[in-house]
């Protein structure tokens, strides 16, 4: 075989092998933008589809979030189920907005990364809607679904607001 007959071949092996590579990296990918799918839920999310979802009403934008399944959670979704709550919240360090609540819930503390789309308890009296990311110990109540990392930095990062909360039934969503 000529030197370039050689290299040829060298080559298509090579292509070969990259391609399947590719496919292996793009494993757990959308096909059509190659980015990393997302996770919806956690593993302590409520996933039935008669269970209640909460819903986040920030001016014109509403949200969806799971709600976990801890005690945490079922006394929260408990105190809504009286009607909407609303909850003035502020931006804190760049990656959460948080709100007092007016009443305490029970916590179920664990040392945690929260990441975008979490929802959490802090100290009992603090609600907290992360779009960004931090460690800190907090009783997870839920996850906002449907919505990147981008997108809930800009939704969430904006001026000081008030936030309406209620519990919603799967079949009551837009």
């Amino acid at each position: 075989m000529s030197p370039l007959g050689s290299t040829l071949s060298t080559l298509l092996v090579l292509a070969s092998l990259l391609s399947a590579c590719g496919d292996a990296a793009n494993a757990g990918t959308s096909p059509e933008t190659e980015q990393p799918l997302r996770e919806t839920e956690s593993k302590d999310s409520v996933t039935d589809e008669d269970d209640e979802m909460l819903t986040i009403q920030m001016g014109d934008t509403t949200l969806y979030a799971t709600l976990e399944d801890n005690s945490s959670a079922e006394a929260f979704a408990d105190w809504l189920s009286d009607g909407p709550v609303s909850i003035a919240v502020q931006n804190y360090g760049g990656f959460e907005k948080v709100g007092a609540l007016p009443q305490r819930l029970p916590r179920n503390d664990a040392q945690m990364t929260a990441t975008a789309g979490d929802i959490m308890l802090y100290q009992g009296d603090s609600i907290v809607f992360f779009y960004g990311s931090n460690t800190w110990s907090y009783t997870k109540l839920g996850e906002i679904t449907g919505f990147s990392q981008e997108e809930l930095s800009g939704i969430l990062g904006g001026r000081d607001t008030t936030v309406t909360l209620s519990i919603t039934h799967p079949d009551e969503m837009d």
